[in-house]
């Protein structure tokens, strides 16, 4: 009885919409910063490629001449090593990304943004996996590891297979990350704050992102045309997103809860 009594009370009543109200608050603003910060993870994303590229050790390593290739892991080892090193940073940029993502998308449809999260981070685990086998391609070329003493002409084959490990799992993390795109074009479609043309571009960049994977793994030389049609909209459609969440995602809300029932304005009587 007393605490129905509590509850009816004029005190309570009057505190309730405010605590209610405050909390309304920490979470769009939570959301703004999700937004910065999911931007945030782009730039540690595009660090560690471009360091990664810079460095000798491109997404398509184990595409080209073998002896080219096994020439690049025995004379740069320590740079190829900083290399694979700028693609660890890349993974770790992606899941912050994925977590901000996640928090930004779920007043939308959590279930679905917990699911694009998902998506992102298996994208980084089956890329993790194949850096292992870049790096073990790396110390049988160098003539370490636990092989030594083989001979040379012996070694290519097994570095050849690493490096298409690598190459596949490299392609079939994008077929993940593909999805992630998917899902969270369909998050900012179903979004009243996130305009629409955003939700286009992303997806294209999964429609290309798709392609590119499964040409690699359902082809056995795809045409490399491929790359160079889906590499505009791919770009374009991660920056797109990323840029506009950094400059405007979760103002929207943030705006409608700093108004508040103080804030908001009623007509003037006539």
């Amino acid at each position: 009885m007393s605490s129905i009594t509590q509850a009816l009370s004029p005190s309570t009543r009057s505190r309730t919409p405010a605590a209610s109200h405050e909390n309304e608050r920490d979470r769009d603003v939570s959301r703004r910063r999700a937004a910065i910060i999911a931007f945030i993870g782009l730039v540690i994303s595009l660090i560690g490629v471009a360091v990664a590229v810079a460095c000798g050790a491109p997404a398509d390593l184990a595409t080209g001449d073998l002896a080219a290739t096994t020439r690049l892991l025995t004379e740069g080892d320590a740079l190829f090593r900083v290399a694979v090193l700028g693609w660890v940073v890349a993974i770790l940029g992606d899941v912050v990304r994925a977590w901000a993502l996640y928090v930004f998308f779920a007043p939308v449809n959590r279930s679905v943004a917990l699911l694009a999260a998902w998506s992102m981070l298996l994208h980084d685990a089956i890329f993790a996996v194949a850096l292992v086998a870049l790096l073990a391609a790396s110390q049988l070329a160098s003539g370490g590891g636990a092989l030594p003493a083989t001979p040379p002409d012996q070694l290519e084959p097994l570095v050849r297979v690493l490096l298409d490990v690598f190459h596949l799992g490299f392609h079939l993390g994008l077929l993940m990350f593909s999805f992630h795109l998917l899902l969270n074009g369909w998050l900012a479609l179903r979004s009243e704050e996130v305009p629409k043309v955003l939700a286009v571009l992303l997806f294209l960049a999964f429609a290309g992102y798709l392609l590119d994977a499964v040409s690699v793994l359902a082809l056995a030389d795809p045409p490399a045309v491929i790359k160079q049609i889906v590499a505009a909209p791919n770009l374009v459609g991660e920056l797109a997103v990323i840029v506009w969440l950094l400059l405007r995602g979760g103002e929207r809300a943030r705006r409608v809860a700093g108004a508040g029932p103080r804030g908001d304005r009623r007509p003037d009587p006539a």
